[in-house]
C-alpha cells in the first residue's frame, strides 16, 4: 500500500531540520503524485491543462460563494481561483462539446479561510487532484 509505505518513511525522518523535511515532504509528494499518474495513465486517462482563473459566477450555491476567494483583474473584472478542478472541467466540457474525455489533473485549489480570526489575508492552498469521465451515455 502506498499510503502505508510513505506514511512509514515520514515516521522514520528526523522532522526537527525544517530544511530537509520541506525538501523531503515535496520529494514524497512528487513520488505520489508520479504513482497517481501512471495508474490513471494505465486506466486510459490524459493529462491536459485547463485554464485556471474563472469569472465570478453569481449563479453559485451559497457553500461555493464561502469558500471561493475572489480579486479584481487588472482591468476591474471579478475573477475566482479554483476552489475545485470540477468547475474549470465542466465549463471547459461545456464551452467546447465535448462528449467523452477521460483525464486527469493535479493542480492548486484554493480556499476562503472560514476562522475570521485568521488575520491572515492569503487563501489557504490545497493540492488536489482529479480523475475526470465524460461520456455521452450513448453507445
Amino acid at each position: 500500500d502506498v499510503a502505508e509505505e510513505v506514511r512509514k518513511q515520514y515516521d522514520r525522518y528526523d522532522r526537527s531540520d525544517t530544511e530537509n523535511h520541506t525538501l523531503y515532504f515535496t520529494q514524497t509528494m512528487n513520488d505520489i503524485i508520479d504513482r497517481m499518474a501512471s495508474i490513471f495513465v494505465t486506466h486510459g486517462a490524459q493529462q491536459f491543462p485547463l485554464p485556471f482563473l474563472l469569472p465570478k459566477d453569481n449563479t453559485s450555491s451559497a457553500e461555493a460563494y464561502d469558500t471561493s476567494f475572489f480579486f479584481l483583474s487588472h482591468l476591474g473584472y471579478t475573477q475566482t481561483l479554483p476552489s475545485n478542478l470540477k468547475v474549470n472541467l465542466i465549463r471547459h466540457v461545456v464551452k467546447n462539446r465535448i462528449s467523452n474525455l477521460k483525464r486527469y489533473g493535479f493542480s492548486q485549489v484554493f480556499n476562503r479561510r472560514r476562522d475570521l480570526s485568521d488575520k491572515n489575508p492569503n487563501p489557504r492552498e490545497i493540492l488536489e487532484g482529479s480523475f475526470d469521465v465524460v461520456s455521452s451515455g450513448s453507445k
